[in-house]
């Protein structure tokens, strides 16, 4: 978390009317003090991603020191919302192949931290992006249920459950020059995906001169799906697995809106 640049950049957007601010972070980093500090500058939104609950998120997620961050993660969660109440904060678990089993000891536990707190969750399918990543999950009918039932379980334990992006459907780089939003480096450099920050080859510009022009954007103008391995294959899987999830839950949503008109 470039603390600073953040901070600096949200309140040179704040007079240009930038409706609303998004920080993709670990978490780590994220104190009491910087969240309100970012939520009074503009910042309207945080996500945070979890690799699966405990040891299994310890088992990638370790600080410079070599220990896990979960628990300091959680905490953190907590002051955040506590601190900042007008901060949207949302959960992206990630789904590999190992993790499915501890999810559901995640979705109760962070149905903790949000009780009579803003807090979503989102799923998400982690992919082998060119390093041998040998956890990625099988993209099966199977893994689509799985996902959809720990979604349901979300929904009983009072969590908001936020659709799954399938790559196309990012609000960053789903349209080329930023017509529905925009990623931004806390250096100020521009880029069109989260996942390509800080490939300066696939900088698309700055906040001070914006866009480059031409075949000099669109060249370098990348999705999500960009690095990962068997591209083509992944993209039209991650879509039949959202429709399911995302089916599910509004069916589910609808149900819920029913029951509460009718009492």
């Amino acid at each position: 978390m470039n603390y600073a640049n953040c901070l600096e950049l949200l309140d040179a957007m704040a007079p240009l009317g930038a409706v609303q601010a998004e920080m993709f972070t670990n978490g780590v980093l994220l104190s009491k003090d910087r969240a309100v500090a970012l939520s009074q500058a503009g910042l309207t939104r945080i996500q945070v991603s979890f690799d699966g609950a405990g040891d299994e998120h310890d088992r990638y997620r370790k600080t410079p020191a070599g220990v896990g961050s979960y628990a300091r993660i959680m905490q953190n969660l907590v002051n955040t919302l506590d601190a900042a109440p007008n901060l949207k904060v949302t959960m992206r678990l990630n789904i590999t192949a190992r993790n499915v089993p501890t999810l559901d000891q995640l979705l109760l536990a962070l149905s903790e931290v949000a009780a009579g707190r803003k807090l979503a969750i989102r799923f998400g399918l982690v992919d082998d992006i060119g390093l041998n990543f040998v956890d990625a999950p099988d993209r099966s009918a199977t893994t689509a249920e799985q996902i959809r039932d720990l979604a349901l379980i979300a929904m009983e334990l009072g969590l908001d459950v936020e659709p799954m992006a399938a790559p196309g459907d990012c609000l960053f780089c789903g349209v080329i020059g930023g017509g529905s939003g925009s990623v931004i480096n806390a250096d100020g450099t521009l880029y069109s995906c989260w996942e390509s920050v800080g490939r300066t080859e696939l900088a698309v510009g700055d906040v001070t001169r914006g866009y480059l022009a031409g075949n000099d954007l669109t060249e370098r103008w990348v999705d999500c799906s960009y690095n990962i391995v068997d591209r083509n294959a992944a993209t039209k899987s991650a879509r039949q697995i959202s429709d399911v999830v995302d089916t599910a839950v509004l069916d589910r949503s609808f149900e819920l809106l029913n029951v509460g008109s009718a009492s």
